[in-house]
This record gives structure tokens, sequence and C-alpha cells, in this order.
């Protein structure tokens, strides 16, 4: 995934991903993102990418930053690309035997 924060586009990793939002795993450049900011962010899911503006719920300070974030009006197709991914990716997890 791909996070604009600041303006600046930062690569990070999905941590957990639903249909309303996402935990993400960035590199701490200056200051988090405060609670309540906008961010645009890059999903890359399999083969397709989605573009979503999301609200910062909560941010974590480990190693980097962990941050939470709501996703906001996202286009039905978007919304539909991420549904099928969680649910795929909760089959194989199922398939695998994981709950």
């Amino acid at each position: 995934m791909t996070v604009t924060v600041d303006g600046e586009q930062v690569l990070g990793t999905t941590i957990d991903l639903s249909e309303g939002g996402a935990a993400c795993a960035i590199p701490a450049r200056g200051s988090p993102p405060a609670r309540g900011s906008v961010l645009e962010l890059t999903l890359r899911l399999d083969d397709v990418r989605v573009w979503i503006s999301a609200v910062v719920v909560h941010v974590a300070v480990r190693r980097g930053w962990i941050v939470t974030v709501q996703f906001l009006g996202a286009p039905e197709r978007d919304q539909d690309v991420i549904r099928n991914h969680v649910f795929a990716v909760l089959r194989r997890e199922r398939a695998r035997g994981f709950r």
C-alpha cells in the first residue's frame, strides 16, 4: 500500500483490512498524522489497485507508525473490490485451518 502523508507518498503494509477500514504499518517521518486527519491510500489487492480516502482513527508509535483508518465514501466498485479481497483471504485462512 501507499499512503500520502503531508503531501509525500510513503510505502507501507496493510496489517488488517476490513470493509470499513484498515490498520497500516508505515515508516515514521516527522510527526505522526493527527487523529481526524484525512489520508489518501492506494491499496494493491492481488492484481487490482484501489484509491481511497480515509480518516485517521488512531496512531500507535512503534518502530514506525501503526495507523488505524476508517474509509470515507468509497465508490461501490472499490467497496466491492475490498469486500471480495477480505472474503477471499478469510476463505484461504479457513482452508488452512485458521478461524
